[in-house]
């Protein structure tokens, strides 16, 4: 059995140890615990789309697939929308939208061992182009964006 995340529209395991929450006798499963606590910011937003049936897109910098009513960020380019789990991957697109542009189906695999995974939201994180990242004593920790670095240090 699968779930999809009502915020970011990412596959979660219902059986797994993630993030469970229930809103008006229903349960939704989510990603990380920043997805369940946007959703807890504004439930009717993320659940009315997904009851609906939310068109989604995917985020041409790190490969989430987000739904468009919801995206955290949009824009258009060469005529073209598109749409961005984060205002961080929004931002690195608007730099570069060239070298983004033609990436609109890419996925990133979280599974992917060479590559270090976000804390907070289970993203894999280029550690050569991170959104952020900290120092600690047992080592550097690679985000995908500064709000997770941020959450992540929140709770240290």
């Amino acid at each position: 059995m699968s779930a999809t995340d009502p915020v970011c529209q990412m596959p979660v395991d219902p059986s797994g140890s993630g993030p469970l929450l229930e809103f008006q006798g229903e349960r939704f499963w989510f990603c990380s615990p920043s997805c369940r606590d946007r959703f807890q910011a504004q439930p009717e937003r993320y659940r009315d789309g997904l009851a609906k049936g939310a068109e989604t897109a995917t985020d041409p910098v790190c490969g989430m697939t987000v739904a468009t009513g919801s995206a955290a960020a949009a824009l258009t380019h060469a005529d073209r929308p598109f749409y961005f789990c984060s205002t961080t991957c929004r931002d690195r697109f608007a730099q570069h939208p060239d070298r983004y542009s033609s990436l609109q189906s890419l996925k990133i695999t979280r599974t992917v061992p060479d590559l270090p995974i976000d804390p907070v939201c289970g993203m894999s994180v280029d550690p050569a182009d991170p959104g952020a990242r900290l120092e600690l004593p047992e080592g550097t920790v690679y985000f995908c964006c500064q709000p997770c670095a941020d959450e992540y240090a929140a709770r240290q």
